[in-house]
């Protein structure tokens, strides 16, 4: 039986049309391969987490109250710096358990303990760091920085930031100290605008939970 006839044109149409199926079959694969790709890379690093991680943590430093912003404080917000331990509320009392060379700011939303920072005047060790944080004579470090979970939002970290810097420096105190990691992006950015400066940074490494520092904290 004669094979039937095919012009030319017919021809290089179907060839046309198998190399457009050919390029969409190729990009498909590119596509399925590039998705497993990521697919393969996201969990690699969700099971090299426990491992290893890198950290980059910056020291800041307020010694000018004019230079704190005015905040907007709600009608229902209420930030109190209270001497050392004396006069500080049970409630905050039970939370903290002050010790020698502290004091301690509170943050109350209607009425209720919300948040709070322990103030040291004294250096202090960070184990998760490695390193000790030196306080001068006439600093204050702000060494914890608490917000209740159910409560936990920006506006009110830097209420009670900024409100506590302000009443310690009030105080005479010349210099208000401390930090924030590197992935609390909103937070730095408060911070660097909001009268704070970036004085020290450190790096470190975290291999099966131990924590390797890889750069000196100096100023």
């Amino acid at each position: 039986m004669d094979e039937p006839e095919v012009s030319i044109s017919e021809a290089l149409i179907s060839v046309h049309a198998a190399s457009l199926n050919g390029q969409s079959a190729l990009k498909q694969l590119q596509k399925t391969e590039m998705l497993s790709l990521s697919r393969a890379f996201q969990r690699f690093r969700t099971i090299l987490k426990p491992i290893f991680s890198y950290q980059k943590i910056e020291f800041y430093e307020s010694s000018d109250i004019t230079l704190l912003p005015e905040l907007p404080l709600p009608h229902n917000i209420e930030v109190v710096t209270y001497n050392g331990s004396y006069g500080i509320p049970d409630e905050l009392h039970r939370k903290v358990e002050p010790e020698p060379g502290e004091s301690y700011a509170a943050l109350f939303l209607a009425k209720n303990l919300t948040g709070y920072i322990r103030a040291s005047f004294r250096d202090m060790p960070t184990p998760e760091l490695r390193t000790t944080v030196k306080i001068d004579a006439g600093d204050v470090y702000f060494s914890e920085i608490w917000i209740h979970p159910e409560h936990y939002h920006l506006d009110l970290i830097q209420q009670l930031i900024v409100r506590a810097a302000a009443g310690f420096l009030n105080e005479g105190f010349n210099r208000v100290i401390l930090l924030a990691h590197e992935e609390k992006n909103g937070l730095q950015d408060f911070l660097n605008n909001a009268g704070f400066k970036k004085f020290k940074q450190l790096s470190s490494c975290k291999i099966f939970s131990k924590r390797i520092k890889i750069s000196p904290a100096s100023k």
